[in-house]
């Protein structure tokens, strides 16, 4: 517990505090960020969607959520074949065997990477193969994550799952930022009429 001095001369340090995370205007940001280049980004290849949400920049998380048999993960593989003509992508593909993932590209897939065998499903393991690509001098810019509740293990499930979950995305968020990647996520969405994950 501070006492009255220590209390006094931690809000004297902070009355001049110069830091990053500095308290400023919004004014005074966006007056800074409107005089930074734009950011490199990415176009899906879908123009309709690209329209919509705009080019996706690096360091952006991007989530694909929906139901079961939804389309998320056929999405993901459409935008992979349009991006990997492009960018070095990196898939961590836990729905499906390797085989099965693979037959939906009628076994012949556009230039991508993935591990030769999923191992592990944790956020530290996913951000270890992005380091050995790049290490091997696959330089990725975009990662695919097929899906999140795969990485949602219930031997390490803690409690509360809203806060779990957060937990996972923000972590992947911090490596999509970091590496200056652009994440895409997939997602089992919330069935409302019986409150369960689908």
């Amino acid at each position: 517990m501070l006492n009255d001095l220590q209390k006094v001369e931690r809000l004297a340090k902070l009355a001049v505090h110069e830091g990053e995370d500095r308290i400023v205007t919004a004014s005074e940001l966006a007056e800074e960020l409107a005089n930074q280049p734009k950011a490199p980004s990415v176009a899906t290849g879908f123009p309709e969607l690209d329209k919509l949400i705009g080019n996706v920049e690096y360091g952006e998380l991007v989530l694909i959520s929906g139901p079961t048999g939804g389309g998320k993960s056929s999405l993901m593989r459409s935008i992979t074949k349009h991006l990997s003509k492009s960018q070095h992508c990196l898939w961590f593909n836990f729905e499906d065997t390797n085989k099965q993932f693979l037959s939906r590209f009628d076994f012949n897939p556009p230039l991508f990477y993935m591990p030769r065998q999923n191992l592990d499903n944790t956020v530290v393991w996913m951000n270890d193969r992005i380091d050995e690509a790049n290490e091997k001098g696959h330089k990725i810019g975009v990662v695919f994550i097929d899906h999140l509740h795969a990485i949602l293990s219930q031997m390490r499930f803690q409690g509360n799952l809203s806060m779990e979950i957060g937990d996972i995305v923000q972590k992947i968020k911090d490596f999509a930022t970091q590496k200056n990647l652009v994440v895409f996520l997939g997602a089992h969405c919330l069935d409302l009429a019986d409150k369960s994950i689908i």
